[in-house]
């Protein structure tokens, strides 16, 4: 018996990308103003035009609660889990990243 091992295309989520997972259902136009920047400006973040400065990255990441390194680099917060791995596996990680990928993505920012 042969056994045959694929690998699906894994998409890049870019920080543009991850930006807009992380804002959630907050309007484009909140955050602008909150941040004090133009609605233009965070588009052209969130389409992966340009990126924000690393201060304005890491007041994003505390606006909308999410991880800064994950929002930064895209990879796995480090956190360890009581036997030394990580406390979230990969699978569920990932999941959790598709799930809120669906609302987000369907959005356009003009």
């Amino acid at each position: 018996m042969t056994t045959m091992t694929t690998s699906g295309h894994i998409p890049t989520i870019t920080l543009g990308w991850r930006m807009r997972l992380a804002l959630g259902d907050i309007p484009v136009g909140k955050m602008a103003d909150d941040l004090g920047y133009s609605r233009s400006t965070l588009s052209r973040w969130l389409n992966d035009q340009d990126e924000p400065r690393p201060a304005i990255l890491a007041q994003w990441a505390l606006m909308t609660g999410v991880d800064h390194t994950w929002l930064k680099t895209g990879e796995h917060p480090t956190s360890t889990g009581p036997e030394g791995g990580p406390a979230v596996s990969t699978r569920g990680y990932l999941a959790n990243i598709q799930q809120l990928a669906r609302p987000v993505m369907a959005r356009k920012v003009a």
